[in-house]
């Protein structure tokens, strides 16, 4: 199995959790909720924490990388708003807009399938709004870069960061063979203290495949 495949595989596997979970369950509440009264009542806006951290270097062998963006909720009594970019209620229809303060920082992207989705650029503070029915609620996101990039072998991470504050098993595992008999071994999912919410996903070969800040990732499929 190449790299790629590997964290191919990966990411497919987050997916399919991620997306079986959302079915599932109701809205949650998220890190951060941000009401907004508009003419109508009260809409919710839900994100993630007030960071997301990028790469020093991210590969772009996935067509998609989450670990660069987060994606903005909006609901209104409970329900998601129409392809989170309108809320609709009797006749009334209210568009929704996101700005970014700082595009060099975190601009949102112009994909009409993925509204209020952001991708995060350069490291740097940038404030984000979202507006309704001439009502505007915002907040301040922190984007931070951290020392290394996917490819990074964990000993090399160990040497910046130290041990990890927690270690667990990331519920998945990789073929190995050994001596012509193959073999499933499970990887593992590496946290820090020094940054909140993100998951540094480790492969049985000691190789850093994957990063994920669980609360942006879990609010992205909540909004697909």
């Amino acid at each position: 199995m190449t790299y790629k495949d590997f964290t191919l595989n990966k990411s497919i596997s987050i997916i399919c959790g991620l997306l079986c979970l959302c079915l599932s369950a109701p809205i949650k509440s998220f890190a951060l909720n941000l009401p907004i009264p508009t003419s109508i009542g009260q809409v919710d806006v839900h994100i993630g924490e007030q960071t997301v951290f990028i790469l020093s270097d991210p590969k772009q062998d996935l067509e998609r990388n989450d670990w660069d963006r987060g994606r903005i909720l909006v609901t209104f009594r409970e329900t998601k708003a129409w392809r989170n970019k309108e809320i609709r209620f009797d006749q009334i229809h209210l568009p929704i807009t996101y700005t970014s303060s700082n595009k060099s920082i975190a601009t949102f992207t112009n994909d009409k399938s993925f509204v209020g989705e952001f991708i995060c650029k350069h490291p740097g503070k940038t404030r984000i709004s979202i507006s309704i029915d001439h009502r505007t609620s915002s907040f301040d996101l922190d984007v931070i870069q951290l020392p290394f990039s996917v490819g990074t072998k964990s000993k090399d991470l160990l040497q910046v960061l130290g041990n990890p504050d927690q270690k667990s098993k990331d519920g998945s595992s990789s073929p190995h063979t050994i001596n012509g008999v193959t073999v499933w071994v499970p990887g593992e999912v590496w946290t820090y203290q020094k940054y909140p919410g993100l998951k540094f996903y480790v492969d049985p070969w000691g190789t850093i495949v994957y990063t994920e800040m669980s609360e942006w990732s879990s609010l992205m499929f909540f909004t697909y």
